[in-house]
Order: structure tokens, then sequence, then C-alpha cells
């Protein structure tokens, strides 16, 4: 039986979490304190019944997208990842900031050149840095790029990535 996460719940007995941040079609997101470092994380919860028809494509997914290590700065890597009362959870680096579809609609769909031009170059160098390493993204979009408070990008999300020799 699926118990969605909560605040106060410990999540893999070190991420305690504070606040929900939004709950979609698969996932839950949260907000969470890192017990060891103080950090502030956010906790990714798959939130399917193993009873779902599309459960097990969903969790191969999730679980790949816990996998992906690009190591670029404009890349949203995960830090931890496990599984725990029967539930599968993904924690990463919180990025304080809306995605690019909230923050257009901000600015009233207009940015600034210099500033478009910084958002296409971090996004297509963090895809740079996932091509090096053979992983295709297969899902760049606006709600899948994250700008931070002084306006940084960074690209999140490879949850249906592949690589090249997968089928």
């Amino acid at each position: 039986m699926l118990k969605l996460m909560e605040i106060g719940q410990v999540v893999l007995s070190r991420y305690e979490v504070i606040d929900l941040i939004c709950q979609g079609g698969q996932a839950i997101l949260g907000k969470a304190t890192d017990r060891q470092t103080g950090d502030t994380v956010v906790v990714k919860q798959l939130a399917m019944l193993t009873s779902d028809s599309n459960y097990d494509e969903e969790l191969a997914r999730f679980k790949r997208a816990a996998q992906i290590g690009v190591g670029h700065p404009s890349v949203v890597d995960p830090i931890d990842f496990g599984q725990e009362n029967g539930e599968w959870y993904i924690i990463m680096p919180l990025i304080d900031g809306p995605d690019l579809h909230g923050y257009l609609i901000g600015v009233g769909g207009k940015l600034p050149v210099d500033q478009a031009v910084s958002i296409i170059v971090e996004t297509a160098e963090a895809l740079g840095a996932a091509h090096a390493k053979r992983i295709v993204h297969r899902d760049v979009k606006p709600k899948n790029i994250l700008i931070d408070q002084a306006g940084r990008s960074y690209l999140t999300d490879f949850g249906i990535c592949r690589k090249p020799d997968e089928q």
C-alpha cells in the first residue's frame, strides 16, 4: 500500500521532510533537511501503487534517473537513492527557484537577450556533459530547466533518458 510522504517524516533514515512541494502523476516532491549535513534537499518519492498497470516501467525510469551522474554544475544530479518501507526515494540538491516555465510566466514571457543566451548556453553545456557520458536526456523542456535566485539554470529530470546502446 502506498504511503505518501508527510511533513516530519524521516526518509532513508536521514532526510527530515519539512515541506511538501508538489505532487504529480508518478511522484511527490518534498523539501527536507539532511540530518547529517544540515543541507536542504529535495526528496522525490515514486507515488504509484505496485498494482498500477505501468508501475514496473515507471519504477525502471525512477531507478534510471536515480543512477544518472553527469557531474556538471548545470545538472541536478541525484545525491542519494533508496527504498524504505516499500517506498522508493531519490534525494537531490535543492535549486531554490522556479522552473523556466514558471519563471517566464513571472516575467511576462520576455527575457533580456543576455539572460536568454545564458540559459541556452548553460543548458547546452549540461546536455554536452550528458552526451559526453553517452546519456541522451530526451525530455528537454521549460519544466525541466530550473532557475535559481541568481538566475543560473540547471537541467533536471533524467527519467526518460537513454544511452544509445539501450533499447
